[in-house]
């Protein structure tokens, strides 16, 4: 079903990313968030592209989604604050890694 086809993208998303292929990233994780809405992997992986590609307002939106739904991960959190000081939000990024770690 949708989780399927959702993570399918996700891994799809990963596999670009690490090619540098950002554009293409981004464009899987787009899908990946569209095909499962509220799965916090799609999310955080549509904020890495966002990220990858300077759209930090962007990334901080997503990230910040996927800690709603897990604020508990680290993985997370850190991607959440390293986009808010990207961002220039010191104090959101210093929040965040007091959440990580």
């Amino acid at each position: 079903g949708s989780v399927c086809a959702g993570l399918d993208a996700v891994h799809a998303a990963w596999a670009a990313q690490g090619e540098e292929r950002y554009d293409d990233a981004l464009r899987y994780a787009e899908a990946a968030v569209a095909a499962s809405p509220g799965h916090p992997e799609a999310i955080n992986v549509l904020g890495v592209g966002r990220m990858d590609l300077g759209d930090y307002a962007g990334a901080v939106a997503a990230f910040a989604e996927a800690a709603a739904i897990l604020p508990e991960e680290p993985v997370v959190q850190s991607n959440l604050a390293l986009a808010s000081l990207l961002a220039g939000d010191e104090a959101g990024a210093e929040a965040a890694f007091a959440e990580a770690f």
